[in-house]
């Protein structure tokens, strides 16, 4: 029970520091914390689809189009057959795979 708590804890603090940074514009500090804490999630597979999407996104923001690149096919990797609620999602995450794939030069699929 204490090693759960524990794991419970550093992903909840991972997560109040990304979305304080990214409320003060720090995206570069948000896209870190991001990366913590899917360290926490390892067999959480809706978490894990979550953070991949953040961590794109952010990853995508500060340029990074190799992370973003990574994140997002992760993410689309987690979601083949997505629940109707995060259908709009898959589909926002396809179209910025598509935008990061061209802006960092990578070959498409």
């Amino acid at each position: 029970m204490a090693r759960n708590s524990t794991i419970w804890r550093g992903r909840f603090s991972q997560q109040v520091l990304m979305d304080l940074h990214l409320e003060r514009g720090d995206t570069a500090r948000s896209l870190a914390a991001a990366r913590r804490t899917g360290r926490y999630q390892a067999d959480q597979a809706e978490a894990v689809a979550a953070n991949a999407w953040v961590e794109g996104q952010l990853a995508a923001a500060v340029g990074d189009y190799e992370a973003a690149r990574r994140a997002l096919t992760h993410y689309l990797t987690l979601r083949t057959d997505p629940d109707s609620f995060v259908v709009a999602q898959v589909d926002s995450a396809r179209t910025l795979l598509g935008d990061v794939l061209e802006a960092g030069g990578f070959d498409r699929p």
